[in-house]
């Protein structure tokens, strides 16, 4: 949560699994893309393990990949094997929330296994201190956000539960460019998401006018 890496995100999604390796991970890819579909989620999935398809090619294991256009117009230059949409991210931190409240539909779907507890150690791991640049840039700094920025590319992204002065809010900001890069090998965070994390922070908590 705190540093993102592929490697460990594998090795996450094995364990999930019950096991270590790219052949677990791969059950918990599908494991997770199928707990999703249960949740709502019909543009949120992940088909292969990060970084995984020159080994699934030699294994003669890689999968079709998803549609290469889905919704409407304007269209992103989609992944075939990874996958989302910004209102199913917001979707998630909403839900993630409701469970930290003790109610909700992963509490609902997941009971048996998941506690409110559980979803509150997730929110608080969430807000510590990391990626300051990206929706943290807009948000005062002594008001708690529990976020996760992503990017590629083409496309930089934070979402995140907000806790202002007048209650909370769920953003997630995508930002993508078609002709160029939004990010660089250092992943350096757009500008642009720290102005729209600013302007919907004031939306729900405005400023007070000065004479």
């Amino acid at each position: 949560i705190l540093d993102s890496d592929n490697l460990d995100a594998n090795a996450l999604l094995a364990a999930a699994a019950g096991g270590v390796g790219t052949e677990a991970a791969l059950q918990g890819v599908n494991e997770m893309t199928e707990m999703l579909q249960e949740l709502g989620f019909r543009s949120t999935y992940m088909l292969i393990p990060y970084e995984s398809g020159e080994w699934l090619i030699q294994q003669s294991r890689l999968p079709q990949g998803g549609p290469a256009r889905q919704g409407e117009p304007p269209y992103t230059a989609a992944d075939p094997y990874l996958r989302t949409t910004p209102r199913e991210m917001g979707e998630l931190f909403v839900m993630l929330a409701q469970c930290a409240d003790g109610n909700g539909p992963l509490l609902a779907q997941f009971g048996d296994s998941l506690t409110a507890e559980q979803c509150q150690e997730m929110i608080a791991w969430l807000e510590q201190g990391h990626d300051p640049d990206r929706m943290l840039a807009g948000i005062p700094d002594d008001v708690p956000v529990a976020h996760k920025g992503g990017w590629i590319d083409d496309m930089q992204s934070d979402i995140g539960i907000v806790r202002g002065p007048y209650g909370r809010y769920v953003a997630a900001i995508f930002i993508y460019r078609p002709d160029g890069y939004v990010t660089n090998a250092h992943a350096t965070p757009s500008p642009y998401l720290g102005d729209f994390s600013h302007t919907i922070y004031t939306f729900f908590n405005p400023e007070p006018l000065t004479e």
